[in-house]
């Protein structure tokens, strides 16, 4: 069966709210550090303050909201401590689904591939906030392609997350991870992350 993707027709007003946005932009700047990487970036708040005025003078409005419930994935991976004692460690990642919604006076517009997935580590409160800012930070640039001289996936290095070329692992798999869903406490188990990648 052939794939056909179908996608809502953008109205002729938000095509012309999104081009003269387009057409004020210049580069954003990069305010922020990585530390750990170091090197700038531009922050969810850099984008938002390139874009807000801009999209205020055309009457555009953007909503990033959260598209079903979001999932919260339990990994453990057994290792070793610095005494070579065995000890599994344990973190905990939020799943996030996310759709957009562009609006004019006029009209309303989304589709169904107006829509960005993540996972990130939840480390405190703080993390749900983190998820929704990177995701509309992404679609942003995206849709108005904004240029900020931050580095993408050509830039990084092609080695796999633990430095072993080819994307080989050894030793300290992951166990099978335990998935679940806030709103019923359900729970199934699934197959060891090394297995679906």
């Amino acid at each position: 069966m052939k794939f056909e993707p179908k996608t809502a027709p953008l109205p002729a007003s938000i095509v012309k709210a999104i081009s003269y946005v387009m057409l004020g932009m210049t580069a954003v700047k990069k305010s922020q550090r990585n530390t750990h990487g170091n090197y700038n970036y531009s922050s969810a708040d850099d984008i938002y303050a390139a874009l807000s005025i801009k999209m205020a003078q055309v009457g555009l409005v953007a909503l990033c909201l959260e598209d079903g419930e979001p999932e919260i994935k339990i990994v453990e991976k057994d290792g070793k401590d610095n005494g070579g004692n065995p000890i599994t460690t344990r973190k905990q990642w939020l799943k996030v689904n996310y759709k957009f919604i562009l609006a004019t006076e006029t009209d309303t517009w989304t589709d169904d591939g107006a829509r960005r997935s993540l996972f990130i580590e939840i480390l405190g409160p703080q993390t749900f906030q983190a998820a929704q800012s990177y995701a509309e930070k992404s679609w942003l640039r995206s849709l108005f392609k904004i240029a900020t001289g931050d580095m993408d996936l050509d830039g990084l290095p092609q080695d796999s997350e633990e430095g072993q070329e080819g994307g080989k692992r050894r030793g300290n798999k992951p166990k099978a991870e335990t998935v679940t869903a806030p709103a019923n406490g359900t729970q199934r188990e699934l197959p060891p992350l090394a297995t679906r990648q």
